[in-house]
């Protein structure tokens, strides 16, 4: 889409501004983002693609993100439109790849206790929803563990509630130093909250994800005990099996990579 046609939208959006000035940002999301400066502002506009959005309901996004504002775990959104699909909101910050523990379980204790909005939609039924139609034989293997991972994730005494379900580095932004916002909440809902802590620390050290783990429970009043590290291994494995499983559905190259990733993640998992 042209600078022109960007500006348009969020003239849209912002009737009364003046000129602005828009640029493109990189990052992990599977939409595309804008920022603009205008009238000494910062915001964000995202135009919301539809060949990724697959089981997603758009309105229940809306929902979260504002929810997830009001308990101060987002930016402020400040324009939805449904046609033309898009959202403007204030600029919340650079993204965050090693977030400091105290911030980021703040974060998760504002996100875990929002009230669910979006209707139950259990992972197993998930995941069949996106292999339905696909080739799955280099699943095949990780499917057949899939009631193990659940049980082991049942056993955990964190109880299901409001999740993100997406929380990686990419949806992680610093508004200012101690403090965390989330983005993108396609697929946000009901869950556990294990999974979250899972995809926040994909890319750290295993030793630093057991420290989240034991902070985690002990801000739960829990200890994080054999059940629990169990209901953890768990956790991992259904992240992952999702991962997959929505990349063997959606198109294109960030899809591509993202299930090269997760195979290699359930192999290991797997001790293959």
């Amino acid at each position: 889409m042209q600078e022109a046609e960007i500006t348009a939208l969020f003239h849209r959006a912002r009737p009364s501004a003046g000129p602005c000035v828009v640029t493109p940002m990189a990052g992990a999301s599977s939409n595309r983002l804008y920022r603009i400066a205008c009238d000494g502002d910062d915001y964000v506009l995202r135009l919301h693609q539809a060949d990724n959005a697959f089981a997603v309901s758009r309105a229940d996004e809306h929902r979260a993100w504002q929810l997830a504002a009001e308990a101060g775990a987002a930016p402020t959104l400040l324009h939805w439109s449904d046609n033309p699909p898009f959202s403007l909101a204030r600029y919340g910050g650079e993204s965050v790849t090693q977030p400091a523990l105290p911030a980021l379980l703040d974060l998760l204790e504002r996100l875990h206790r929002l009230p669910v909005k979006a209707k139950p939609l259990p992972y197993a039924d998930l995941i069949e929803c996106y292999l339905s139609g696909q080739q799955t034989t280099e699943l095949d293997s990780f499917l057949r563990l899939l009631p193990v991972w659940l049980s082991s994730l049942n056993g955990s005494g964190v109880s299901p509630g409001w999740c993100h379900h997406d929380l990686h580095e990419g949806n992680l932004l610093s508004p200012e130093p101690g403090r965390l916002w989330a983005v993108d909440f396609e697929y946000a809902g009901f869950g556990h909250p294990y999974l979250d802590l899972v995809a926040v620390s994909v890319n750290w050290p295993a030793g630093r994800q057991r420290t989240l783990l034991y902070a985690y429970c002990q801000a739960r009043g829990l200890q994080a005990n054999a059940p629990e590290l169990k209901a953890w291994q768990g956790a991992q494995g259904i992240y992952w099996l999702l991962c997959a499983a929505w990349a063997t559905r959606m198109p294109g190259p960030q899809a591509r990579r993202w299930r090269v990733e997760a195979l290699s993640q359930l192999e290991r998992l797997n001790g293959r």
